[in-house]
């Protein structure tokens, strides 16, 4: 024996259960819990692995002193006291926040989390080691994700004073203490890992919303899940609807924190608010996809509590007040349903195609991936998923009929196989995995680029991709050359289930790219094979491969063409709108500014009311 302790494999850290600016109209008593968060060896900051807390205050011209969380003193205490006055408990609020939202992720997807690489027209791509997160970033109530510094920039601001006279009554608020926020700008960080960040030349008016909505699920529903948040808050009683009535005015509260996201929420409970998926705005899209998922979410616990109450033969009046083992019970089991839908959701990440993503395609992707993991859907989830889409008018566009087996993707009708390079060994360190990753990216794309003139056609066209001579002009690769295929992404994924049943395949996304132009005449031209001229967007096509690292053959193609007219119409439209100065700022900025994530967090009325100021610096992040 060499008399060392084994490392522990989690530290506790205290936050707040509610925003405490929230907790002061919910009422929620004693405002903490400890989360477990995975043990790492930190720095100071804290500085782990994959995150790196910088706490610079370019507004106060501050450089706060970072905490220590291996202070003995510290962790002897589950971390520093829950205080919104230090600096150094919202440096471990918003690790341990960020911490929790990746190993959530880490293992719905069954594979680490890489960051998106630093891209320079120069050196090419660079390996990003450790989000930022910048608990004073700004001084306004806005936080958003940066994907050029690869940062969280999160902000405070001063509320409840409403003129000179009334300043003993402001106080200030702290964006780094929202669970929300900070979940939701962790999960668009994660996104933009996967090679599907919004903004990336996808010229879709359903994928951010598709993005904002998974990014505001796991915000609801991570803290949903987290212990002891619905016991104080709920308040549940022996009447189902009214439990469930309460948990939905919980979720719309919890997004008025500081005035935003509340209009992601507006549609929960709502099936019959008619919204367009077409013309309507992106929040107002992604609300109907909150509201159907979080309608997943009550099915599941109306099933489980209604078992639960059963089981227990409660027979007090509907609406009593329930004794406290009971509660705890329920508590229990609404944390658990949340969690079951949250790892749902984040499965079927896997199972979208990389570009064009809309609503119908998550919808099968839930259904596809929740297959791959539970065969026997005995409890009936999938019938639930469906039925809640259903309620709120989503639909795949190309199904004809509407049920659970209907919706899962299909084989390939022809097959793919790929050559024998995909071997894959475990990699010790993130570094290592995102090597190997870039490797197989390279490898695959060279054996496209040399091969794939001698597959057969309709295995290209499955793909939704496009080869020469019998393709349009205007892919590009230049006008003697064959089209540039690009394989985006290569990594290899190990889902558990819920019974233990495990899905291991390669998740591999190919990609090609079009010139667009906006009058029809013109694109006709080129597609002919016209002088070029610089298009006015660019229009992506290409699919994700479920491949099976046993027979190295493609189980599911998830394509969108890259030949589609229909789709092309739609991405033409989609440009033209945000090319004209008419739309609203915060969705043209979405595809112009170099921080698109920014426009989506602040409305113009409240930079107005606050007199909030910007503090965006560059070198120091």
């Amino acid at each position: 024996m060499n008399g060392h302790s084994p490392k522990p494999s989690f530290r506790r850290l205290r936050i707040y259960s509610i925003n405490p600016d929230l907790g002061l109209v919910l009422g929620s008593g004693v405002n903490q819990i400890a989360m477990k968060v995975p043990w790492e060896d930190l720095q100071p900051g804290p500085v782990g692995e994959c995150i790196e807390v910088i706490d610079i205050d370019p507004g106060s011209e501050c450089c706060y002193e970072p905490v220590n969380l291996n202070a003995c003193g510290i962790l002897a205490q589950d971390g520093l006291t829950p205080a919104q006055g230090i600096p150094q408990f919202h440096q471990q609020s918003v690790y341990a926040l960020a911490m929790v939202t990746i190993r959530v992720f880490e293992q719905g997807l069954g594979r680490s989390i890489l960051w998106s690489p630093h891209r320079d027209e120069e050196s090419g791509e660079t390996f990003v080691q450790r989000l930022r997160i910048h608990p004073h970033a700004l001084r306004e109530p806005n936080a958003y994700y940066s994907p050029a510094k690869k940062a969280l920039l999160l902000g405070y601001y001063s509320i409840g004073a409403t003129g000179l006279m009334d300043l003993r009554r402001q106080r200030t608020a702290f964006t780094c203490l929202s669970h929300d926020m900070v979940i939701h700008e962790t999960s668009h960080a994660i996104l933009d890992g996967l090679c599907r960040g919004a903004g990336a030349g996808d010229s879709s008016p359903h994928t951010m919303a598709t993005h904002e909505a998974l990014c505001d699920l796991a915000g609801l529903l991570l803290h949903f899940s987290l212990p002891g948040i619905l016991r104080s808050q709920a308040n549940f009683s022996s009447d189902p609807q009214a439990n469930e009535n309460r948990l939905m005015e919980l979720a719309r509260n919890l997004a008025k924190s500081s005035g935003r996201y509340a209009e992601l929420r507006d549609c929960i409970g709502k099936p019959e608010l008619p919204v367009d998926l077409q013309t309507s705005g992106m929040p107002r899209r992604a609300a109907i996809l909150v509201a159907a998922v979080f309608d997943v979410f009550l099915t599941l616990l109306r099933q489980r509590s209604m078992e639960l109450l059963g089981l227990t033969r409660h027979e007090s009046m509907p609406g009593e007040k329930l004794p406290p083992h009971l509660i705890d019970a329920l508590s229990s089991v609404a944390a658990k349903s949340a969690s079951h839908v949250l790892r749902m959701c984040i499965r079927a990440i896997d199972y979208c195609p990389p570009v064009d993503v809309n609503f119908g395609d998550f919808l099968r992707a839930m259904v596809t991936a929740d297959k791959d993991v539970v065969p026997d859907d005995e409890r009936n989830y999938r019938i639930a998923i469906v039925e809640s889409f259903r309620r709120y008018g989503v639909y795949p566009m190309d199904l004809s009929s509407l049920s659970a087996e209907s919706l899962l993707w299909r084989m390939p009708t022809t097959e793919i196989a790929f050559p024998g390079m995909l071997n894959w060994r475990p990699a010790r360190t993130r570094q290592e995995e995102y090597d190997q990753g870039k490797k197989w990216c390279l490898r695959l794309s060279q054996w496209f680029s040399q091969g794939a003139n001698k597959l057969p056609e309709n295995v290209v066209r499955e793909m939704g991709l496009a080869i020469r001579p019998h393709a349009t002009k205007t892919l590009e690769g230049g006008a003697d050359e064959m089209a540039l295929i690009e394989v985006t992404s290569a990594r290899l994924s190990r889902k558990t289930g819920t019974d233990g049943e495990q899905a291991v395949h390669w998740i591999i996304t190919v990609s090609q790219r079009r010139r667009g132009y906006f009058d029809p005449a013109v694109q006709a031209a080129q597609d002919r094979g016209a002088e070029r001229g610089d298009p006015d967007f660019y229009f992506l096509g290409g699919c994700t491969l479920l491949v099976d690292p046993a027979t190295r053959k493609a189980k599911l193609c998830v394509a969108k063409d890259i030949l589609s007219e229909e789709r092309l119409v739609r991405a033409r439209s989609f440009n033209l709108e945000f090319a004209s100065p008419d739309p609203t700022f915060r969705e043209r900025a979405t595809l112009t500014d170099e921080e698109p994530f920014s426009a989506l967090r602040i409305d113009a009325s409240l930079r107005t009311t606050l007199d909030a100021r910007s503090w965006i610096y560059e070198e120091d992040i």
